[in-house]
């Protein structure tokens, strides 16, 4: 077991599986997730980022891509620095914000391309999964 695999433990903060679930999307640190819940499997950029050898031209691709959604750049920003290089630049593609509550945590995860996922602490959730002008001024001015 290494340093790290200590932090793919399933945590279950909320009552329901469906939202336990989201919520551990939300951090883009485990493929296999990805892969058990896509039915894109074939597509582009899942057959890269699913491949069991994806090329690190193909995965700084999708790096670079401006038309790439974030939580699939950090995806594959992950699966870059397993290869131990790194991406050509840095860039801050996710704030995440968690709040430990009495009854679990309010979670606010802000995506740099204008997606937004917000879980209240009973499990009800707001996902603004189309940027426009107001999720993408309300981005930056968290980022």
């Amino acid at each position: 077991m290494g340093l790290f695999d200590i932090f793919k433990k399933r945590t279950k903060p909320y009552k329901n599986d469906a939202i336990n679930l989201i919520y551990e999307l939300l951090f883009c640190d485990d493929l296999d997730l990805y892969r058990d819940n896509t039915d894109q499997i074939e597509n582009y950029p899942w057959n890269i980022l699913f491949s069991p050898t994806p090329g690190i031209s193909e995965l700084k691709e999708i790096i670079n891509n401006a038309d790439t959604a974030s939580r699939v750049k950090i995806l594959a920003c992950r699966l870059l620095q397993e290869t131990e290089m790194p991406a050509d630049e840095k860039e801050l593609l996710a704030v995440i914000v968690e709040l430990g509550l009495e009854n679990g945590p309010d979670v606010l995860a802000s995506f740099k391309d204008g997606s937004i996922r917000y879980i209240n602490q009973t499990g009800s959730m707001i996902v603004w999964e189309t940027p426009d002008d107001t999720s993408i001024a309300l981005v930056n001015k968290l980022f």
